[in-house]
Formats: structure tokens, sequence, C-alpha cells
């Protein structure tokens, strides 16, 4: 078997959104024999950043990518792919495939592989349901985590193979369902490429003060880590420590109400800064003004915002997550704490405050631990062995 016999069916929701999974198809099709890019939106410039010299990008008929009809619409168009042309793999992310794989037998010299970046079920049972309770029955996000949990058991069963960002994940997913454990396998999250760390610039200055900047990305919420963020500005506050901290995105609906009523109660003022949603070049002006990104999520994947952030040179306050621990395996360059440690938190913030060196450190450790093995170049080798791999097994089967 030989890379260029791979033929492959890739689907992404969007291509903006998965800007870091655009690139690494891109790096894949450099390395094998044909890629075809089925996504619902195209909404980035393929010609800009290269991706047609390489890859084919189709598009789903405007009319079917309205809401409930774009699973649908994406398998009818794969399916019409495979129907006039030869593949052998076809790649689903998150489910979009899913009435595509109840047909799969159709395609039997197809492999057919899903990737999901988080488990909505074991997030359900062990924390969103023990945290809200039955607030969560009145919550809009009800019917979404009821669909994820739907759309994720139907095609873990039907997939020849699963692709988890963690192997903390496979451990999650064999004690909850029952799929055998040699269809599962991890491949970590990845960022873009080399131009991530040639944007960072020197940012020395910026922490010759002693006020200490955290920056949260993502939806605030108790699920990750809003609480805790509060916690700590609070307790900054009281010990008279400076420190401000900057929320990029939106209150998630299940908890707005109460994370509003307790900044209003905590009164903090120019401590806490929320400005929503930015776009991406904004985003890297906010990782290299700060001094930590702070994620103490229970319920993300293997989150590209870590990442994101390292590469910049930005270390991490981080959770026990098996989605943030296989990015760090030595807690060098991210802070793992868990959410009731606030004192804790703070006394080390403070330490790498006062000690520049230390700071410095981390920071180039992290920045080079992911050029290492978190762009798309890395990521896009472990894509390939993976695909020859179990192509050399079918054909080995036959």
């Amino acid at each position: 078997m030989n890379p260029k016999d791979i033929q492959l069916i890739f689907y992404l929701p969007t291509l903006s959104n998965y800007y870091d999974r655009v690139h690494l198809v891109g790096e894949i099709a450099r390395k094998i024999g044909k890629v075809i890019l089925v996504t619902s939106r195209i909404d980035i410039d393929v010609e800009e950043i290269g991706l047609d010299r390489q890859v084919e990008v189709i598009q789903i008929p405007d009319g079917a990518r309205l809401p409930g009809r774009t699973a649908f619409a994406a398998s009818r168009v794969v399916e019409s792919i495979l129907e006039k042309k030869r593949f052998n793999i076809v790649h689903d992310t998150f489910g979009h495939l899913l009435p595509l794989f109840f047909r799969k037998k159709r395609f039997p010299e197809c492999i057919f592989i899903t990737s999901q970046y988080n488990l909505a079920e074991w997030d359900f049972r062990h924390i969103i349901w023990p945290t809200y309770g039955f607030k969560f029955l009145t919550s809009r996000d009800l019917w979404l985590i009821i669909l994820r949990i739907f759309l994720q058991r139907s095609i873990f069963y039907l997939a020849d193979y699963i692709v988890l960002q963690a192997p903390g994940h496979i451990d999650r997913l064999v004690q909850h369902i029952h799929i055998s454990r040699s269809k599962i396998v991890s491949i970590p999250n990845n960022i873009s490429g080399p131009l991530e760390l040639e944007r960072v610039t020197d940012t020395s200055n910026k922490r010759d003060d002693k006020t200490i900047r955290l920056l949260y990305v993502g939806a605030f919420t108790v699920g990750k880590g809003g609480d805790a963020l509060l916690d700590i500005i609070d307790l900054a506050r009281a010990r008279n420590i400076p420190l401000q901290a900057t929320v990029i995105g939106h209150f998630a609906s299940i908890t707005e109400g109460y994370m509003r009523n307790r900044i209003r109660c905590l009164s903090l003022g120019e401590r806490l800064s929320i400005k929503g949603r930015t776009d991406r070049e904004k985003l890297i002006e906010f990782y290299q003004d700060s001094d930590w990104l702070f994620h103490l999520t229970s319920v993300d994947g293997s989150p590209r915002v870590v990442i994101e952030a390292l590469s910049q040179g930005l270390p991490v306050v981080g959770s026990h997550h098996p989605g943030i621990t296989v990015l760090d395996p030595g807690a060098q360059f991210i802070l793992f704490a868990d959410s009731n440690e606030p004192d804790r938190i703070l006394n080390e913030l403070v330490a790498f405050k006062n000690d520049q060196k230390r700071y410095t450190d981390c920071s180039m450790r992290g920045k080079a631990y992911v050029r290492k093995n978190f762009f798309s170049e890395r990521a896009s080798e472990l894509y390939v062995d993976l695909y020859m791999r179990l192509l050399t097994h079918k054909a080995q089967d036959a």
C-alpha cells in the first residue's frame, strides 16, 4: 500500500470555523492520491490559501443548508461522489454524514471514519446533570445535547473507526458505550501551521508591571470554568493583587442569569472585561497581550484555543480534562488545577509574575512543544499513517 493509493473524501460543516481542519486536509492532500473536501459552506477564499491547487472543494446545495437538512444533503453529495468515482476513505466530522453511514454497505471498498471532539453522553452524565440537575430540563440547550447523544451513539456503532482527541476519551467511551477499543484511535487537535508562531511579537515589555492578565476564550459558563474565573478575580481583589481578566465569548443560556447576577453582586468593575466574540486576527492580539489563558473546562474535547494560546507563547491555567492533559503530559507549560483551588492558582500566578525567567521558560517550552507536535503538518502525518494502516488491514482481511 502506497500513500498515493489513498482516495479521501473529508467532510467539514464550514470552512472558516474549522480553519485548522481545512489546513490539515490540505497537508494530507500533499501526501496522498486524491482528496475531495465536502462542506456545507465555503466561507473562506480557498484560492488565497492555496487549497484549490491540491483539494477539490464541493459545497452542498444552498437550499439544503436549512436546519435539520444538512446531514441528509451532505450525505447525498458524498454518496453521489462515491457512485461516480472510486474512493476508499470517507471521513466524517461530528456525525454530519450519519445518513450515509447507514448506507455504507453499498460501498464495501470504503472505510468509514468519524471524528468526534467531545463525548456528549459522558459530559451529560458526569458534568451537566450533576451540575445543573432539573434546571437543565428548562434550558434550550437540552434538545441540542439529546441530539448530540443520539448522533454520537448511532455513528459510533456504524463507523468502521472512530477518531477521538485524547486517550482518556477512549476510556470514557468504552466505559459507557460497548464499542470495541480496537476501532478507536486518538489523534489530538491541531492548529494551522508555522504562521501562528511567526506572528508572535516581543511582549516582554507588557509584563514589566505587576498586573496579572488572564484571558478566557469560549462560552462563559460554569462548565468551562467561568465561575472559577470569577472566584480568582474576587480573591485577587480581597488580597489586593492587581489582576485583570478578559472574556472573549458569549454567555451560555443555561447559566447566563446566574453568571450575570454573580458578576453584578461581586461588583468586579474594571477587573473583568467581557468582549463577546471576535475575529481570528483580534484574538491573536489578545493572546499576545495576556499573561495566561484561563481554561478550567470540564466539557471540552482537545481545545484548539489551548494550542493556539501556547503557539503564541501564552501559558495556560488548565483543568485535568483528558483533552488538555494530553497537550502537556509533563506539566511543563500548563498549570493544571481544579476549580476549587483559587488560592493555589492565585499563588502560582503571583509566583510566576515575580519570576520573569521562570515565566519565559514556561512560555518558550509551550511554544516549542506545539511547534513539534500540534501543527497541521505533524497531524497530517498521523492521519496518513492511520489511513494507510486501516487500508492495509482491510486488504489483508479481503
